[in-house]
């Protein structure tokens, strides 16, 4: 399974973590930075990044409360994709 590891620490708001995600998996320049876009991009193979992947995100504890809150929102909206929708892909928090 591949790794992509993200440090969130840096980030001052949602639009700080989209770019990182969406570089981690390698999406195209097209893609939309919110959640109907993010599920696509999961449950589809748009990325160049395919399943299995398992995203690391670090740093998530010192963010301010809007970085934090997008960043459990991104790791439902994972566990649902794999759980519902049988995509091999996961989100970690470390």
């Amino acid at each position: 399974m591949k790794k992509i590891p993200i440090d969130v620490s840096g980030c001052r708001n949602e639009g700080d973590v989209y770019d990182l995600l969406l570089a981690g998996l390698e999406a195209p320049r097209w893609h939309g930075r919110n959640f109907d876009a993010l599920w696509d991009s999961v449950t589809r193979d748009i990325n160049a990044v395919l399943p299995p992947y398992l995203v690391e995100v670090a740093g998530h504890r010192q963010v301010p409360e809007e970085v934090a809150l997008l960043v459990s929102r991104i790791r439902s909206l994972f566990e649902e994709a794999r759980e519902g929708h049988r995509a091999d892909v996961r989100l970690k928090l470390v």
